[in-house]
């Protein structure tokens, strides 16, 4: 009986290993390593790892069109891919959502009022680094918690 190893958690982006990326999957395979996740560990790295899941649906489909794969093994590279472009729009979104939640608390008033008096005033501090604007901001009280903005009544 022989044991299948799946490695969950690589980084098979990382320069070091992309290097050698042919010699890192031969020794995995060698190890007996059959499936790998890579993980992207930052926006900058994430089009790194779809690039890589891209590679992967490439190879499974010529080797689907020669005869030498199923379509489900297709299919699942297609998901694959599905979900690190998912993933890396995840990531992005959730790294603009921090930027907003960042430069709110920055202009927060810190005199103990509750409330912002200008949405214009608002919309220019966000608009600074988010690209939103003045039009993107309404006024009210905001409570800022990790990855969201709510609006109070």
């Amino acid at each position: 009986m022989s044991v299948s190893l799946i490695d969950t958690h690589a980084h098979l982006h990382f320069p070091e290993l992309l290097a050698d990326l042919d010699g890192v999957l031969e020794r995995a395979r060698a190890a007996g390593v059959t499936a790998m996740v890579t993980i992207g560990t930052d926006r900058e790295t994430n089009p790194a790892a779809v690039a890589l899941a891209e590679r992967r649906l490439e190879a499974e489909q010529r080797k689907f069109a020669v005869g030498l794969s199923t379509s489900f093994f297709v299919f699942q590279a297609q998901r694959d891919l599905s979900q690190a472009r998912n993933t890396e729009l995840r990531a992005l979104l959730d790294y603009t959502q921090s930027q907003v939640d960042f430069e709110t608390v920055q202009i927060a008033p810190v005199s103990g009022t509750s409330g912002f008096t200008s949405s214009a005033a608002v919309g220019t501090a966000l608009g600074q680094s988010t690209g939103v604007g003045a039009a993107g901001a309404t006024s009210g009280n905001f409570t800022t918690t990790p990855g969201q903005l709510q609006q109070q009544p």
